[in-house]
């Protein structure tokens, strides 16, 4: 297996919003700590993690993830900025995805977010990660026992995260071009 070249770490924090780009993520509870405060009632992470097959693949042992770093990052921190417009009291969310090469078992994205309730943690978690993979500019080469396949490829490109977001709240939770909501 080979890797592309990975970049250094990208990151944007602030104290309601931390977003991250990196070849390697920190530990899932550094992000649950950020996010509690006095008033949180609830925190709810997800974790994508790398499985053993695809659509079209089976026997994965790893991805490698392709992105570049800065647009990436800043769609995560507006895929933030729409879920705090889109769950009125929500507390802070945290949103990571790796790059480069990532093993079977391993998370490559985190999604972490604290609000008041469990309701609006819980949808907001639901919409960041709709919304992020619909909209942030990642690219997989899943590896497995015949060699490396791009796992995206004739993707769509990303559609915008107001689109996607609009669409999510619409109920069609994705992008469709042909719908005036998905537009």
């Amino acid at each position: 297996m080979t890797t592309t070249s990975v970049p250094a770490r990208t990151e944007h924090r602030t104290d309601t919003t931390w977003c991250l780009v990196a070849p390697h993520l920190p530990d899932a509870a550094s992000a649950h700590d950020w996010a509690v405060r006095d008033r949180t009632g609830a925190v709810v992470t997800f974790q994508g993690v790398v499985r053993d097959h695809g659509p079209d693949r089976e026997q994965v042992r790893a991805i490698d993830y392709e992105a570049y770093a800065p647009v990436a990052l800043d769609r995560l921190v507006e895929v933030a900025a729409a879920a705090g417009a889109a769950f009125p009291g929500l507390g802070p969310v945290a949103l990571w995805h790796r790059t480069g090469l990532v093993a079977l078992g391993a998370a490559s994205v985190n999604v972490t977010v604290a609000a008041g309730h469990r309701g609006t943690a819980f949808d907001a978690a639901r919409f960041c990660i709709d919304v992020l993979k619909a909209t942030v500019p990642v690219w997989k080469v899943e590896h497995d026992g015949t060699g490396s396949h791009r796992a995206d490829a004739g993707a769509a490109v990303p559609v915008s995260v107001a689109a996607a977001a609009r669409a999510w709240l619409a109920g069609h939770h994705g992008s469709d071009p042909g719908c005036r909501e998905c537009a």
